[in-house]
């Protein structure tokens, strides 16, 4: 019995530590504020494979998640901008396109927006449902699409234009 019980106990460590291994820090972390930092880091779920996170005070909490979408997400920049005299953390993902098909080869965007305010950080909703912000570059059934917002700098002009 007492071997049964180290087996079990040595299999879930194990365990433990394989699912917790294949997590990786992708981009960040990046300071907002003394003590308080975002990151981008890969998770173990198959439909959402990428994830946000806030870290202060050394407590991480999940902020979004990024779905699967034909490719998986990948993080094109991340950058902070003021937006009503708040702080924001702005990401820009990519999925890559390819379905031979249906004649898709190309990149879709999508640009997030989280509003840093009284030691927590927030879903921008202005920002998120913008549909100027998202959008396909590349051929897409035929059709040639243009992506203006691929970069800081478009994003950054863009916003602070419309916001």
């Amino acid at each position: 019995m007492q071997m049964f019980k180290l087996l079990l106990a040595s299999s879930l460590l194990l365990a433990s530590f394989l699912t917790f291994s294949n997590s990786e820090i992708v981009q960040g972390p990046f300071e907002i504020r003394q003590d308080a930092k975002v990151y981008l880091q890969k998770e173990n779920d198959d439909d959402y494979p990428l994830a946000l996170y806030f870290l202060k005070d050394n407590k991480s909490t999940k902020i979004d998640t990024y779905e699967t979408e034909g490719g998986e997400p990948s993080v094109e920049t991340v950058f902070f901008m003021t937006v009503h005299n708040k702080t924001n953390v702005i990401v820009l993902i990519s999925w890559a396109q390819l379905h031979r098909a249906e004649n898709i080869n190309g990149k879709s965007f999508k640009v997030y927006g989280y509003i840093y305010e009284n030691n927590n950080l927030t879903v921008n909703n202005e920002i998120n449902s913008d549909p100027n912000l998202s959008g396909a570059e590349g051929d897409f059934g035929g059709e040639r699409l243009f992506f203006k917002y691929q970069n800081a700098g478009n994003i950054k002009k863009y916003i602070l234009s419309k916001y």
